[in-house]
């Protein structure tokens, strides 16, 4: 399946200008990379963007790995001056304290 960036996709074409995406989370291993997307999907909750890596592997990453995403409100909020959303901070103070128990 390819993706287009713009065009019908139910009228034939010759030419398909592939949409290409760069892996953008700093510790992902692939990070910095550019790969062909193969398909993007949304289900529910999960996001992801599927391509073939080196080898020809089939691979998928969350779409928040990459600037194919939309910016999370959050971080656009908080503009670098926080690391932790407060649910993140909450869920990890519950996590700690069933390790102390």
């Amino acid at each position: 399946m390819e993706i287009c960036k713009k065009g019908s996709w139910n009228a034939p074409h010759n030419r398909v200008e592939l949409l290409r995406f760069q892996i953008t989370h700093p510790y992902h291993p692939l990070s910095d990379q550019e790969f062909e997307v193969v398909s993007h999907r949304r289900y529910f909750t999960d996001d992801r963007v599927y391509f073939f890596a080196r080898g020809g592997l089939y691979r998928s990453v969350p779409a928040q790995f990459t600037y194919l995403a939309s910016e999370d409100v959050f971080v656009a909020m908080s503009a670098g001056r926080s690391h932790f959303r407060i649910v993140d901070l909450l869920e990890l103070t519950k996590l700690l304290e069933k390790l102390r128990t």
